[in-house]
């Protein structure tokens, strides 16, 4: 999986990539970083309204959280697992999905194959 390409998946879905998106309970940043998760993982200094901060935040996050619960449950670190993560916490990695995370999971799925199919035209 490559994670620039999941990210930009998940921010098309979560925020259209608009930078200054807050949600309804406090998310913040394109990516829609929650404010427990932004406390946790960002530096001094990083500001949700700038990608590069918020893209290292949300990698971060899910190097240290999210791969790791797929690992301990031995589950492929797919696109679909990491989306399901991102949505409904790590402990995705460890339930069955509800069904709206399953949309989520497949949408993210979706968008990212079409930016790794652009990715791949690019070059």
């Amino acid at each position: 999986m490559n994670l620039a390409i999941f990210l930009s998946a998940i921010a098309t879905i979560e925020s259209g990539n608009n930078d200054l998106a807050t949600g309804k309970a406090g998310e913040v940043s394109r990516y829609q970083i929650t404010p427990l998760v932004w406390r946790a993982y960002a530096k001094r200094g990083e500001s949700p309204i700038v990608a590069s901060d918020a893209a290292k935040v949300a990698e971060r996050f899910i190097t240290a959280e999210i791969l790791p619960a797929l690992q301990r449950r031995g589950k492929a670190q797919t696109v679909k697992a990491v989306a399901a993560c991102w949505n409904y916490g790590p402990k995705a990695a460890y339930t069955p999905w509800p069904p709206k995370v399953t949309d989520y999971a497949e949408r993210v799925a979706v968008i990212y194959e079409i930016h790794m199919r652009r990715d791949t035209d690019a070059k």
